[in-house]
């Protein structure tokens, strides 16, 4: 069969300075990729016509083992050994190729494109990164040893060719892979100081002023910006701005970087200070101040320790030379809080003696003149102005004034009469006095209608108290009240005489009761005695009284006892009376 006659691939990896010893020896057991070599992970990928050979081989003096990878059979392949750690060289053994024609195995790394060494060769031919083997080689196929040696130390190698004699074995020896050896070791660069300053003027520093003092061979000394350092990294120009910087050797044979020194580029210490934000109400000035240094400009024309008054918010940036005469600058903001708009309120009339409450708004506190308290009422004795004095939740305040105007007040006078009224002339004829009345109001006190004549009479129905009440009105409305007190006199409701002198003169002659008009007759009675208590004289008619007769005889001359009664008009009650009566003659 064909697999039977092909010769094993034998793939050594190793160091250059140990290539040889691999040659000298049987490099130790052969291992299949994937695994762990030497403490290296290898690992693999393929594509195309890649197997695996399931019997050994013995070829070039070197036998691979059961399940070598089997490259080439059907075709063209591709295989790729991943290395978990950096190597350097790689030494090759190809048998079992081609045996009519060549087989061709091109090498790539992932550091660049290798150079192929010949150490021994079994009808093979090496062409810059390709060896091409096996031509006329017969039944047992080329092959060869083979040192593949990249520009620097490297962590994947692939191998492609075109494949159709057979294909041939592979397999790596298990002496050969070694990680790769730094050549900048563990050192970390010994520099000639240990920060950078920019300068006042210039803002930059050039790394590659600091000089290192155990610079191992085969490295030299790189600049980078973030840890860990790796190509990615690094800076290809080293003048830099303030920051933070990482200075590590590099072994570009293995592309390797060894620890990192850590070094601050940074400007002269000093600065100014232009202070602290400031939050002022509008119309309010302030002063700018710059501290810590010198020579100070403001922004917005702004004069350093002048007081000026800020329109509007703004932002205002100081520029001076600090303490190390190098310029610096800082700023602050100033917020300009609009004043409130407090309004005291409308102007206010009112008539003497009329309670007021001021009540401002547009603030949040409020401060009157003249002790007066916001919302809480007072009686202003005159017209005045009030000032108040209103203050936002940001302290800034304003004023407002309202007139409180005190009207005039009328004066009300009158007068009822001095006279004495009674209820047989209870008619009171007022006299009214009043001053800057306008309109009046008069209350009789008794229950009838109210007048607005200017001096009005009134007739009252019964005696009595009565308050009368005078309210006049100016042009303002204001008013004012008078009040007095009349009395009506009850006039009694009869008289009746002590003594009286029937002598026919005409004057005096009968003895009657007087009664008032509000008598009303009816159940009327009168009775005349002698001191013995005869009866000398009876009338049911209030007109007809005694004329000091007796039985048509008129009776001597003395005192005489009568009994009268009658029905009150006023509760209906009948009501008797009695006393003496004198008769002269």
């Amino acid at each position: 069969m064909l697999h039977e006659i092909k010769a094993k691939v034998f793939l050594c990896l190793l160091f250059t300075a140990v290539a040889t010893a691999c040659i000298g020896q049987s490099c130790g057991q052969s291992v299949v990729p994937p695994g762990v070599v030497n403490g290296v992970d290898v690992t693999v990928s393929s594509s195309g016509s890649v197997s695996t050979y399931s019997g050994s081989f013995t070829s070039c003096t070197t036998t691979t083992p059961p399940n070598s990878v089997y490259l080439g059979q059907m075709g063209s392949f591709s295989y790729t050994m991943n290395f978990s750690e950096q190597v350097n060289d790689i030494v090759v053994f190809i048998t079992a190729t081609g045996s009519g024609l060549n087989e061709n195995f091109i090498f790539t790394t992932n550091s660049g494109i290798p150079e192929i060494s010949v150490v021994a060769t079994c009808f093979s031919v090496v062409n810059g990164n390709e060896i091409l083997s096996g031509e006329n080689s017969g039944i047992m196929g080329g092959g060869g040893e083979f040192i593949i040696s990249a520009p620097s130390a490297y962590t994947s190698v692939t191998i492609t060719g075109s494949g159709g004699e057979n294909g041939a074995l592979l397999s790596i020896c298990s002496n050969s892979v070694l990680p790769a050896v730094c050549l900048a070791n563990d050192q970390v660069p010994s520099l000639s100081a240990a920060n950078l300053s920019t300068g006042c003027v210039a803002s930059t520093a050039n790394l590659s002023s600091l000089i290192a003092s155990n610079i191992p061979a085969g490295t030299d000394l790189s600049w980078h910006t973030a840890v860990p350092v790796s190509d990615a990294n690094r800076l290809q120009n080293t003048i830099v701005g303030p920051g933070t910087y990482y200075a590590a050797f590099h072994d570009a044979v293995n592309n390797c970087y060894g620890p990192e020194k850590t070094i601050s580029v940074t400007q002269p210490l000093g600065e100014i200070s232009a202070g602290q934000d400031l939050e002022i109400c509008q119309g309010e000035s302030i002063i700018l101040t710059g501290s810590g240094g010198s020579n100070y400009v403001w922004s917005n024309n702004i004069q350093n320790g002048v007081s000026f008054i800020p329109s509007e918010s703004a932002l205002y940036t100081l520029n001076g030379l600090d303490t190390n005469n190098c310029p610096h600058s800082d700023e602050l903001f100033v917020i300009v809080n609009p004043l409130p708009t407090v309004y005291a309120g409308a102007d206010v009339n009112i008539c003497p003696g009329t309670q007021v409450t001021l009540v401002a708004s547009g603030a949040l506190v409020y401060s009157w003149e003249k002790q007066i308290q916001n919302g809480v009422s007072f009686s202003p004795l005159e017209s005045d102005d009030y000032l108040v004095t209103g203050i936002d939740v940001n302290g800034c305040q304003d004023t407002d004034e309202v007139n409180v105007t005190v009207l005039p007040q009328p004066l009300a006078l009158f007068d009822p009469g001095t006279e004495q009224i009674t209820e047989l002339s209870p008619n009171v004829s007022l006299s009214n006095s009043s001053e800057g009345a306008v309109s009046y109001n008069w209350n009789f006190g008794d229950l009838s209608p109210f007048s607005t004549e200017h001096e009005p009479g009134h007739t009252y129905d019964q005696p009595g108290n009565f308050e009368i009440t005078l309210i006049v009105t100016n042009d303002f409305g204001c008013t004012d009240t008078a009040v007095r007190v009349i009395e009506i006199t009850a006039v009694p409701l009869y008289y009746i005489p002590n003594s009286f002198t029937p002598n026919g003169d005409a004057h005096n002659n009968v003895f009657s009761p007087v009664f008032n008009e509000s008598f009303v007759p009816g159940d009327y009675e009168l009775f005349v005695y002698n001191r013995w208590g005869e009866l000398l004289f009876e009338s049911h008619d209030p007109e007809t009284g005694w004329d000091g007769t007796y039985a048509n005889q008129s009776v001597m001359k003395g005192v005489y006892t009568w009994v009268m009664g009658f029905r009150s008009p006023e509760n209906d009650k009948f009501i008797r009376k009695n006393g003496s009566i004198n008769l002269i003659k």
